[in-house]
């Protein structure tokens, strides 16, 4: 009795991980993962792959080059534009199609085959710049033309504040790697409650809607471990309030300066 007390006292570890079952004693690993079944591991690893690869579908859907187009899909069915000539109209989202959406993904796989970029995802901070810069002047551009096509104001200036917003991005970007998914986003809820407010139109139900989907969006990319809160925190709301101030910017005075 003296020898199994002196035992326990000198290898206490092993005290701790023998349990005794009534009919005998067993040990029980202190790594939980040795204690799963095969089953419930593959169960895990299958879970685990499903929400990973949801994540990325999530991701790819509402990558920032793609926000355009749900962007310039929601703009021109609202009932605003079925007053103006459909010429009219037909010219407003050509010019945002080609500046805002083919030559900004032309751009980043221009930049790919040069070996610019690593991936036109730009996933290195470093390698934001040039083609940030060059979607900035693509839609300062597209701005320009609206303006000439006698757009609406509040239209051209979303156009304008885009083109602000990645501007500053591509900076930012050089010492800190700020969320370009939440930045749209927050884009995108900005520009929704700058339209609703223009038009005098109840958006309250499509701005829940898109809330929701930024969150979803959010969640997606920190599942991915691809931003922390911070960096997605401060994009969504970069991106908002700038188009809530650019709002209020003549287009004429901008375009004058340039």
């Amino acid at each position: 009795m003296e020898t199994d007390n002196i035992n326990e006292q000198e290898n206490p570890t092993q005290t701790e991980r023998n349990v005794h079952n009534g009919e005998g004693v067993f040990t029980l690993d202190k790594n939980p993962r040795k204690n799963m079944s095969k089953s419930q591991q593959s169960h895990k690893k299958k879970r685990k792959k499903f929400f990973k690869n949801l994540a990325k579908a999530v991701s790819f859907i509402f990558f920032p080059l793609l926000m355009p187009v749900y962007g310039t899909f929601m703009l021109f069915n609202m009932k605003l534009f079925t007053y103006y000539p459909v010429q009219y109209v037909d010219t407003a989202r050509k010019t945002i199609y080609i500046f805002g959406i083919i030559l900004p993904c032309l751009s980043f796989i221009i930049l790919k085959l040069f070996k610019a970029i690593s991936d036109v995802r730009v996933p290195r901070k470093e390698e934001r710049l040039v083609p940030y810069l060059c979607i900035a002047c693509c839609y300062l551009y597209c701005a320009y033309l609206l303006f000439r096509n006698a757009m609406p104001i509040w239209v051209i200036n979303l156009v304008l504040c885009v083109s602000f917003v990645i501007f500053i991005e591509s900076i930012i970007s050089q010492f800190w790697r700020i969320s370009g998914h939440a930045t749209s986003m927050g884009l995108m809820t900005g520009a929704i409650m700058v339209a609703g407010y223009s038009t005098y139109t109840n958006v309250c139900t499509t701005l829940s809607v898109f809330v929701f989907i930024a969150g979803i969006v959010g969640t997606a990319r920190l599942y991915l471990n691809r931003h922390t809160d911070a960096q997605l925190i401060v994009g969504f709301f970069f991106g908002l309030l700038s188009v809530l101030l650019i709002s209020y910017i003549n287009p004429g005075q901008v375009f004058r300066l340039l």
